[in-house]
Order: C-alpha cells, then sequence, then structure tokens
C-alpha cells in the first residue's frame, strides 16, 4: 500500500491581493531579487511570505502589504473551505514583504520589508513604539534559534540573527524593547541565513560558510553557481535537527537542484537529495522534506532513505512556504478512531438504566480532560503554508491509522501490523507528531488484538495487546464470570474504533461457541492468554517504592482481582505459589469479589490471608483452626501456629485472644507462651 504523508486543506481559495484602485495604479512594486521568472519584474501582486499562528493567517505581498486573515472554527481535513475574513490590510514599504517571523511567546512579529527589520505587536499586528524598537536598516536577511523554537531565554527573551551587508548582530528581544547583544563580521555578508544552537549556516552569492558564533568562527562549505543557464540559482538553507542542516545547489545541468545534508562541522552526513527544478521554497516536517518547485509542484521526500514519496501538482501558482507556529487540522478520520470513549461494555440485562452517553458516569474534570484528549488526538499540527497570489493551503501529515486502519477492515491484520511498526521509525524526538503516533501505534495494535481474539488465535493477540498498552479491563470483562470485576464507575476510556469491534465480540464465550466441537478448550487458552496479559501487565505497574496513582491503582484492582480467580479457578498445581504469593505481598484484591472462589475451590490459605488483609481476623484464625485440627499439622498452611501467633500478638479484642491463645498453647507451649 502507498502512503501519502500529506493531504492539502485550502484555507483561502480566492485571494484578493489588490483593491479596484490599487489594481489600477500597479505597475509591480519594483523588481524583486527572486520573484517569478527569478528577478523579471511581474505586475501581478502575489503572496512572498506566509506565517500562521493559532488561527491568524499573516500573508506578505509583493507590493509591501501585510494582510491579516482570521480563519474562523476549526480548520478540518475534508474538503470544505475553512470559512475566513480579512481582519487588515497595511502597507509596511515599496517593496516586497519578504519575511515575517513570529514569536508568540513575547506577543512579537519580526518582519523584513525594503531591507528593514520592523517590529509589531501580536495578534494585531500594531507597529510597536520606536523608542525602544527601532527599525534595523540595511538587512539582506535574518533568522532565529531554531533550537529555541517556542522558547525563551533564562532573562525572557529571544534571540535575532540580523545579516547586514559585511555584518552579522545578534539581537535580544523581549515585548518591551530589542537590543543588540553581539556582533562579528562576515566580509562577504550573506542573501540567506538559518540558525540552530550556536551554529549559523549562510550562503553568500557564491557558497555557503557555517558561523560558530560561540568562536566567532567561519569555515567555507560547498560553492555554488548563481545562474545556470541563465536562470538564476536562488540558496536555501533549512535545519534538519540538531547540529545538521540541508543545503540546496545546482547540478549545471537545466535546473536540477541537489540537496545536501551537511554537518555542523561541514562534514556531509546522508545521501542527497534532487529536484528537477529549482525550488521556491523548502521546509522540514520531519521525516520529511517538503519542496516547491519553480513548475507549481510541491515534492516530499523521506529524510532517513532520501527517497521521493509524494509528489502534489498544483492548480494555482504558489510561491512561498511558513516555517513558522502553524495552525492545526482536525482529521475527520482520525476522531472517528481515536475519539475516547467509555471504555465499560454497558449490559443491556442489568444496566440498561445506565445513561449511554460516553462519560455518563465521569465527573466534569475527567469529561473535559477526556474531550480535550480526544480533540488533540484528532489533531494534526502543521507549519507547511503554503501561498500564492491566488490561495492559500495548508500541508497537513496525513495520520498513517487513517490509511492502515483500511487494511485492517480488509482484514489485511499482518500487512498493518508491519506497516504500523515501520511507520513507528520516524517517531523520533525531532518529528512534532510523535506523541499522536504512539496514540496511533496503540491504535493499530489494539485493534489487530482484538480482531486476532475473534478469530481465537489467542497467541497472536497476546503481543499486540502489551505493544499497544491496552487497558486490563477491556479484556477482562469479555470474561463472562469476571466481567463483575469491572465497575460501571470506573472511568476509564478506550479509542472509539477499538470499542467498536470489542462490542462486536460481546463475549469471549460468544466467541469460541462458533467452534462447538472444542469450546472448553478455547475457554481455556483465552484464560491462559489473559493470566500471562495480566501477570506481565502486573509486573510493569507494580514497582519497589513507587506509589501508585489513583488511576493506576483502579487498574490494579482489576488486575489483582481477575489473577486471583484465575490462579484460585485453575486445577495446575503449580499456580497456588503465584496465588499465595500475591496475598502475601500488597495488594488490590477485594474481599466481597475475591471470597467466594476462594471457597469453592477450597484455597483456605490465601483466604486466611485475604481476610486478614480486610481485618477479619476471627474468620482467619478459625480456618486455620479448623485446618489445623483436621489435619493435624499445619502443612496446609505455612508455620500456621506462628502466624496464629503473630496476629494474636497484635490484637486488641481480649476474648478473641484469650479463645484462640489457649488453643495454641495446648498444641505448642512455647509459642502460646509468646502470645
Amino acid at each position: 500500500m502507498t502512503f501519502s504523508p500529506f493531504s492539502l486543506q485550502t484555507l483561502i481559495n480566492a485571494l484578493h491581493l489588490e483593491d479596484s484602485q490599487q489594481a489600477s495604479q500597479n505597475s509591480g512594486g519594483g523588481s524583486r531579487l527572486f520573484g517569478t521568472g527569478w528577478g523579471i519584474k511581474d505586475t501581478q501582486v502575489t503572496v512572498e511570505s506566509v506565517e500562521a499562528w493559532e488561527n491568524n493567517l499573516y500573508l506578505g505581498t509583493s507590493d509591501g502589504y501585510l494582510i491579516h486573515y482570521l480563519i474562523d472554527g476549526q480548520v478540518s481535513s475534508d474538503n470544505n473551505v475553512s470559512s475566513n475574513f480579512r481582519l487588515s490590510k497595511q502597507p509596511l514599504g515599496k517593496r516586497i514583504v519578504e519575511r515575517i517571523m513570529l514569536f508568540p511567546q513575547i506577543r512579537t512579529a519580526v518582519i523584513l520589508c525594503d531591507s528593514t527589520l520592523s517590529f509589531y505587536s501580536l495578534p494585531e499586528i500594531i507597529a510597536l513604539p520606536t523608542p525602544d524598537f527601532q527599525p534595523i536598516r540595511g538587512v539582506t536577511c535574518f533568522c532565529h534559534d531554531i533550537s529555541m523554537e517556542g522558547k525563551t531565554e533564562e532573562d525572557g527573551s529571544v534571540r535575532i540573527c540580523v545579516m547586514k551587508k559585511r555584518m552579522l548582530h545578534i539581537y535580544s528581544l523581549t515585548s518591551e524593547r530589542c537590543t543588540e547583544v553581539t556582533s562579528m563580521q562576515v566580509p562577504d555578508g550573506a542573501i540567506t541565513a538559518c540558525q540552530y544552537g550556536p551554529y549559523v549556516c549562510v550562503a553568500d552569492t557564491r557558497r555557503y560558510k557555517m558561523i560558530n558564533l560561540l568562536a566567532k568562527r567561519m569555515e567555507e562549505l560547498i560553492p555554488y553557481e548563481s545562474s545556470v543557464n541563465g536562470d538564476m540559482f536562488r540558496p536555501i538553507i533549512t535545519v534538519i535537527r540538531e547540529g545538521e542542516f540541508l543545503l540546496t545547489a545546482p547540478a549545471n545541468a537545466d535546473q536540477v537542484t541537489i540537496g545536501h545534508f551537511i554537518a555542523y562541522t561541514g562534514d556531509a552526513v546522508r545521501g542527497t537529495l534532487q529536484w528537477e527544478n529549482f525550488p521556491r521554497a523548502i521546509s522540514v516536517e520531519f521525516p520529511f522534506v517538503v519542496a516547491l518547485l519553480r513548475n507549481n509542484v510541491i515534492e516530499v521526500h523521506n529524510i532517513i532513505e532520501q527517497k521521493l514519496v509524494q509528489s502534489i501538482k498544483l492548480k494555482s501558482r504558489l510561491r512561498t512556504i511558513s516555517t513558522g507556529p502553524g495552525i492545526k487540522v482536525q482529521v475527520a478520520g482520525l476522531m472517528d478512531r481515536l475519539k475516547l470513549e467509555n471504555g465499560y461494555l454497558f449490559n443491556e440485562d442489568n444496566n440498561s438504566h445506565l445513561d449511554n452517553n460516553i462519560f455518563s458516569n465521569v465527573d466534569n474534570d475527567k469529561a473535559k480532560s477526556n474531550n480535550n484528549q480526544s480533540n488533540f488526538l484528532a489533531t494534526v499540527p502543521t507549519r507547511l503554508i503554503i501561498a500564492g497570489s491566488e490561495s492559500v493551503v495548508a500541508l497537513a501529515a496525513t495520520p498513517f491509522a487513517v490509511q492502515i486502519d483500511s487494511m485492517l477492515d480488509a482484514s489485511r491484520v499482518e500487512e498493518a501490523i508491519e506497516s504500523s511498526k515501520r511507520m513507528m521509525t520516524t517517531a523520533t524526538p525531532e518529528n512534532v507528531h510523535s506523541e499522536r503516533m504512539r496514540h496511533e501505534f496503540n491504535y493499530i495494535q489494539q485493534k489487530s488484538g482484538f480482531l486476532y481474539l475473534g478469530e481465537t488465535f489467542f497467541d497472536m493477540a497476546l503481543p499486540l495487546f502489551e505493544e499497544g498498552n491496552t487497558d486490563p479491563r477491556l479484556l477482562i470483562q469479555l470474561f463472562e464470570d469476571m466481567k463483575d470485576i469491572i465497575r460501571n464507575d470506573d472511568n476509564f476510556t478506550v479509542y472509539s474504533g477499538v470499542k467498536a469491534v470489542i462490542e462486536r465480540l460481546i463475549s469471549i464465550d460468544n466467541i469460541v461457541s462458533r467452534d462447538s466441537v472444542d469450546c472448553k478448550t478455547l475457554i481455556t487458552n483465552a484464560k491462559e492468554m489473559l493470566l500471562m496479559f495480566l501477570t506481565n501487565d502486573r509486573e510493569k505497574r507494580v514497582v519497589k517504592g513507587k506509589a501508585l496513582k489513583p488511576d493506576e491503582r483502579c487498574i490494579l484492582r482489576a488486575v489483582d482481582n481477575a489473577l486471583l480467580r484465575l490462579y484460585a479457578s485453575s486445577d495446575k498445581p503449580e499456580l497456588d505459589k503465584p496465588l499465595n504469593s500475591l496475598l502475601e505481598n500488597p495488594n488490590e484484591c477485594v474481599l466481597e469479589l475475591s471470597e467466594n472462589i476462594l471457597l469453592v475451590n477450597k484455597k483456605y490459605y490465601p483466604l486466611t490471608l485475604l481476610y486478614k488483609d480486610n481485618k477479619e481476623f476471627r474468620k482467619a484464625l478459625e480456618i486455620w483452626k479448623r485446618i489445623i485440627e483436621e489435619n493435624n499439622s499445619d502443612q496446609d498452611i505455612p508455620y500456621g501456629l506462628q502466624q496464629m501467633a503473630n496476629i494474636l500478638g497484635k490484637l486488641v479484642d481480649p476474648d478473641l485472644i484469650w479463645e484462640y491463645a489457649s488453643w495454641v498453647a495446648k498444641l505448642d507451649e512455647v509459642i502460646g507462651a509468646k502470645v
């Protein structure tokens, strides 16, 4: 199956960049260094820079205007165009608005127009007062430290790196003022720059260079030709991850362009990328490089494998890609699958009075939390906003769960599992989608596990339940003799797409009933699978010295009581030891849920431990006494008399103490004397 990493979502499909009067007077707004035709004057007004933050969209035009749009409501991945309206249009200069940089953390925008940096407040784009925010003139390009994306320095500032004709300047920017921090000479200047940490990669008109700000040292990297067969080439630099940059250079053959992955040391890393046209703009959303080419095609390459994985032909001419905070797109298909619903499976016989609202039994705070989590899981952040003269579109990552789920629906379970594991190799710290991808992976593994469970492939289901972080209560309640362990007020959740599968299964009894010959064996196999799953889950959940949170304790309650029933009802003697161990150590077993199963299966010693934990001392002492008398030994109760003595020594009921202490003394004078 071929995966499409991205899908287009139209934000504005009919831009009106020119007012009627302005359009009649417009003569091009001056020549542009890298415009349509790479230096040829173009009279059509276009968008030359674009940035977005929350529901604010900012467009910088070729005739020196900044247009502020408000994207109204939730941007969705369906084909509907988001509603929007223009808040303002203001002139910034006479030539193109080359770059817009947004710093939401200090509510400030920095804009380059007419070789001048100006400062504005967010979100309204109001010019900040000049005494504290003097415009910086003679600027050829500027950038910021991408390692500090969305963050501030210890003093609450952000730093910008500003290139002038022969100098590099570092400025400190706060919501109150802009001040210069340091500077260094760069003899040939720079026409583009990109920074990560102390390293600034720049390009002049002939060569790329790496600048170490700490050492104030500059090293030359790869050269390039600024003109190829009469076509102007624009150097592009972008950050891949810490210490790694992507640089473009012409291949001296038509407009073929090579992308070089370069470490901060200047060494080449990975392979190379290739484009058949000069890129207008490049952006990175790890693990993908997205390039907008001159032929109006978007090409997407996988960084890890350096392979072309997607090509999108655009209907309208687009010119630039944003690199800032971006917006969020809600993926309709993802909400259908990953929406969090109540994990309690309502039983028609004894729960018909319960409201089947997914959060009917959840308090308001919990409901709000689950709704927020559902919205987060169904929302894909993207900073890949692409704009031109006619429209603005967002390039949103396509969640792999949406694509792989179709395999599961077609019963291609093994293929879906392998695909999900392959996709998770890209869930690295650099990937902004990693947290959501983990939920998508859990969804695929859980759904696959329950599909296998429905086919009685218990051994194949087990590792999927574990890999998918499946809530044990989802499995426990499928067993008729254990579903009373799960309470309808447990307030646990399950992905909606997984719950739909579980509800079709109904119960283990229903699953195995399809095989009329060997139902008993299948139920035994299912319980063995459950036993292994719960045992492993408990080992991961119970860590010595770690305090359990309320939600974890609630899960452990279900796990411990289910384990006790599985141990007690088994005819395998080797399970007596783990049963004893469970009750001899701290546990969440409930007397009302476990007493009868221990009595029925004559597990008397574990029953005494359960009584003791629940302060039912008389019942525990009575069982110990009866067993020791009947067997004339305490063989069935390890150190029975001594354990009785230990309890008696802690009791405060004198009648109970005397009743059993005198009996212990008759059997063992030494132990009795200690009591």
